[in-house]
C-alpha cells in the first residue's frame, strides 16, 4: 500500500486502522488484539500502525473516545424527540437501548468494561487525564439533556441515572458472552450470548432507572 501524503490520506489511513481495531474487538479479547494483527486486518505495514498509535493501549484509548463521541451524540439528537408524555423509566430505557442497539455499541460496552486495568498500562498520564474528561464532558452532557425531558430529575440526577445505566449495560455485555468451550482463557473468542441481551438489559435498567425517579421525587 503507498504511503499516505497528505492530510485527508493519513486520516483515511488512521480510521482504516481503528476500523481494525472495533472489527478485531469485537470478536477478540484485549490480550490478543496486537498491533501485528492490526496491521494485517487494516491491510498495512506493522511500522505503519507505530506511525499512528505507539500503543495496543492507545488504538483501545482512541477507538473507544470516537465510539463514545457517537454514543452521545445519537442520544443528544434522540432525547428531546422522546419529551412528552414517555416515563422517566420508558426515556431511560430508549435511551440505553440505542446505546447497544448501534452495530458498534456492545463492543462499546465490552470495551469499557475492561477500561481500569487497561489506563494503567502505558498510558501517559495526561492521555489519560484527557480520556477521563472526555468520558465526564459525555456523561454530563446526556445527563443534562435527560433532566431536561423529565422535569422530576434534579440536576446531577440525570449524570448518576446515565452512570447506572452505562454500568448495567456494560455488567450484561460482560456476562452474556461465554469463552468458546475447550479452548484456554489466553485465546479467547466470545460466541453467541448466554442469556437474552435485550431481556436481561429491560429488568435492570427498569430498576436502576425507578430507583433514581423515586429518590428523587421523594426529596422534591
Amino acid at each position: 500500500m503507498k504511503r499516505a501524503r497528505n492530510d485527508n490520506e493519513k486520516l483515511s489511513r488512521r480510521e482504516d486502522i481503528l476500523g481494525a481495531a472495533a472489527a478485531l474487538f469485537e470478536e477478540n479479547s484485549f490480550r490478543n488484539v496486537t498491533m501485528a494483527a492490526l496491521a494485517e486486518k487494516a491491510k498495512i505495514a506493522k511500522g505503519t500502525v507505530f506511525l499512528y498509535f505507539k500503543t495496543k493501549e492507545s488504538v483501545y484509548l482512541t477507538l473507544l473516545e470516537q465510539m463514545l463521541d457517537a454514543w452521545a451524540q445519537e442520544m443528544l439528537e434522540e432525547l428531546p424527540r422522546l419529551s412528552g408524555g414517555f416515563a422517566t423509566t420508558q426515556r431511560a430505557l430508549a435511551l440505553v437501548t440505542s446505546s447497544f442497539s448501534s452495530p458498534g455499541g456492545h463492543t462499546m460496552m465490552r470495551l469499557l468494561g475492561i477500561l481500569e486495568p487497561i489506563l494503567m498500562q502505558n498510558v501517559p498520564r495526561d492521555r489519560l487525564a484527557s480520556f477521563r474528561s472526555a468520558l465526564t464532558g459525555h456523561v454530563e452532557l446526556v445527563g443534562k439533556a435527560l433532566e431536561k425531558t423529565e422535569p422530576a430529575l434534579e440536576p446531577g440526577a440525570g449524570s448518576r441515572l446515565v452512570l447506572e445505566m452505562l454500568g448495567a449495560a456494560i455488567g450484561i455485555a460482560q456476562i452474556s458472552k461465554l469463552v468458546t468451550p475447550g479452548e484456554p482463557n489466553e485465546s479467547t473468542r466470545f460466541t453467541a450470548p448466554l442469556l437474552n441481551f435485550d431481556s436481561a438489559a429491560d429488568a435492570l435498567l427498569r430498576g436502576s432507572s425507578r430507583l433514581t425517579w423515586g429518590e428523587t421525587a421523594s426529596s422534591s
